[in-house]
């Protein structure tokens, strides 16, 4: 695949799915009837907190690690804040090669101690995970060693879309879909995939207000950066959306809202009580969001939250 494309389609995304299907679990697609009374329709939760790596990252990595083939050989290297990271650690151990990671220096050890239980190199930024990715690409460039993208990626962006491929195949009336946003990779492949097989199917992202670039990004067709404060979501607070990822939202996601802290919390605990689910922040701002009321169940089908890790 072309890594300047700005687009993106099922056939893409049905390519991916079995170099993705290799190494990610299929996660549940769960029914929950307390969560469904709660909100006043039909609601069922896509866990890929249950995921092989601990989030939905797995499925961009194993794409794109089958993309490079034989250019990974020299290793591959990435920015990330934790999840992005623990899942390409887990994919070049699967492959033999090595990783680099460049991390923000305050990232927490439960982010990053897998990564290097799982053989990772890593290195540590004063700054943020874009200051990450920037060092993660100059190290690539003096190295050798192949770069992974965490979300601005058509490879995989196309690897996220097999969450929705799933999706699509579990649930028969599947009217609605609220997912993560952070970068725009998982929501823009999941939307595509979503899409194809439910074409009127609402699509909407979800992003927290200690860090959402999206609404204005989306207002000027351009990517606007954000000052990021401290959040429980810090899995999706990218400061400024990707040159590839913009495009794709703007085009096939419906909506975007935001969601406060208290919101993220309130979901967090909702699902360790309703679900038995550990959820991290990030992950649960879709149920945030529903709770809040920022969103509402649709009345004719199914809607599916994706708790992303």
């Amino acid at each position: 695949m072309n890594p300047a494309a700005t687009e993106i389609g099922i056939e893409d995304i049905r390519a991916a799915r079995p170099a993705v299907d290799a190494a990610a679990r299929r996660t549940p697609t769960l029914m929950r009837t307390i969560l469904s009374e709660r909100l006043g329709g039909k609601v069922a939760l896509k866990a890929e907190s249950l995921q092989r790596s601990g989030s939905f990252k797995l499925r961009g990595v194993s794409a794109k690690l089958e993309a490079l083939g034989d250019g990974a050989a020299a290793g591959v290297v990435a920015g990330t804040a934790g999840n992005h990271g623990q899942a390409l650690a887990f994919g070049a151990r699967t492959r033999g090669v090595d990783c680099q990671l460049f991390v923000p220096d305050d990232a927490p050890v439960s982010k990053t101690g897998p990564a290097l239980r799982l053989g990772a190199t890593l290195s540590y930024v004063e700054g943020t995970v874009d200051d990450c990715v920037a060092a993660a690409m100059e190290h690539a460039e003096k190295t050798g060693m192949a770069f992974v993208h965490p979300f601005d990626d058509p490879d995989v962006i196309a690897g996220q879309g097999s969450l929705g491929l799933e999706l699509a195949e579990d649930i028969e009336d599947l009217t609605q879909v609220v997912v993560p946003l952070g970068g725009g990779g998982l929501a823009a492949g999941t939307a595509i995939a979503v899409k194809n097989r439910f074409p009127d199917a609402k699509v909407i992202g979800v992003q927290v207000a200690a860090c959402a670039p999206f609404p204005e990004s989306i207002k000027t067709h351009a990517p606007v950066a954000v000052e990021a404060l401290k959040t429980l979501a810090d899995g999706i607070a990218v400061k400024r959306p990707g040159a590839v990822t913009l495009p794709l939202i703007e085009r096939w996601v419906d909506e975007v809202v935001v969601v406060d802290e208290d919101g993220v919390a309130d979901a967090m605990a909702t699902l360790l009580e309703a679900s038995k689910l550990v959820v991290e922040g990030a992950g649960a701002v879709g149920l945030a969001a529903l709770l809040g009321g920022a969103i509402k169940p649709d009345p004719d089908g199914t809607t599916a939250v994706v708790l992303s890790g």
